[in-house]
C-alpha cells in the first residue's frame, strides 16, 4: 500500500531529474487507485494535494521547474505530520506483526491509550 512517505521519496526523485512528472504522474495514479477503499486520511490527503498540482501541470501550462517546486511544497506537511505522529508513539505501544502472527490477531491486547493498526495481509 502506498504510503506518505514513498510519495515524498517519489517527488525527491522528480526534483533532481531521476523521475520525469509524466512518469511521476502515471506512477501516482497507478499506485493511489482506488485508494478511499484502503488508505488512510493522510494519504487520501496527501494523493489530493499532488493531483491538484500535478491536475495545473498537466491542464494549465505550469512549467515543469515550478510544477516539481510545488510538488515538494505539497507533500511536505504531510510528511511532518507523518513523521511527528510515528515519532510520539512510544516503542513498547506498538504492535509487531510477529507478536500477532504469535499471538493471534485477537490475543492482543492495547495497554495505555495508544492502539497502533496491524495489517493481518499476507498472514
Amino acid at each position: 500500500m502506498l504510503t506518505v512517505d514513498q510519495i515524498s521519496g517519489a517527488v525527491a526523485d522528480v526534483s533532481v531529474g531521476r523521475l520525469a512528472l509524466d512518469e511521476f504522474e502515471r506512477w501516482i495514479r497507478r499506485e493511489s487507485r482506488n485508494m478511499h477503499s484502503w488508505a488512510d486520511g493522510g494519504v487520501i490527503d496527501a494523493v489530493m494535494s499532488v493531483e491538484a498540482v500535478l491536475s495545473e501541470w498537466r491542464f494549465a501550462d505550469m512549467p515543469d521547474a515550478l510544477a516539481k517546486q510545488e510538488l515538494a511544497n505539497a507533500i511536505r506537511p504531510f510528511v511532518q505530520t507523518a513523521r511527528k505522529i510515528s515519532g510520539s508513539i512510544p516503542q513498547d505501544h506498538l504492535l509487531s506483526s510477529e507478536s500477532v502472527k504469535r499471538k493471534g490477531p485477537h490475543s492482543v491486547k492495547a495497554s495505555g491509550s495508544v492502539i497502533q493498526s496491524v495489517s493481518l495481509a499476507g498472514t
